[in-house]
């Protein structure tokens, strides 16, 4: 009788040592599925921004000042810089931010002088999380 019971206890430990050992792997999966979705709206997040901005640069000609004004940054001579926090809501101050959007202006062809190009890069901290390369025609002049 006394190894009947012996035999139910193991049967008991080896089906709670094979259920915890199914928990800790569908725990894991379940980590690494919640930061890979996380890393991919963060990389939505920064295409839709530098979009909008390679938009609106393109909408206005390349003047920083106005693309400044719409979303929110500010402009120093031919360049766009635009702070985000960890939302994406603009923010005024670099201390708050989390993601930084900056578009400066690449060299223009010699060939085609009224074709202005500016690259788009977001950043969270020193690492790129996107970048686009933006053209449009300049009136000729």
């Amino acid at each position: 009788m006394r190894n009947k019971a012996f035999l139910s206890l193991m049967e008991l430990i080896c089906m709670a040592a094979v259920f915890a050992l199914a928990a800790t792997i569908c725990i894991r999966g379940f980590l690494l599925a919640n930061s890979i979705s996380n890393e991919r709206q963060m990389l939505d997040n920064a295409v839709r921004t530098a979009q909008n901005a390679a938009e609106l640069l393109k909408a206005h000609h390349g003047d920083t000042d106005a693309a400044a004004n719409i979303l929110c940054g500010f402009s120093d001579e031919d360049s766009l810089v635009v702070f985000y926090d960890a939302n994406w809501s603009p923010v005024a101050v670099e201390d708050d931010a989390e993601y930084v959007l900056c578009s400066v202006p690449s060299h223009t062809n010699e060939n085609t002088p009224t074709l202005s190009i500016s690259e788009i890069r977001v950043s969270c901290g020193e690492e790129c999380i996107f970048s686009l390369t933006v053209g449009w025609q300049e009136d000729e002049q």
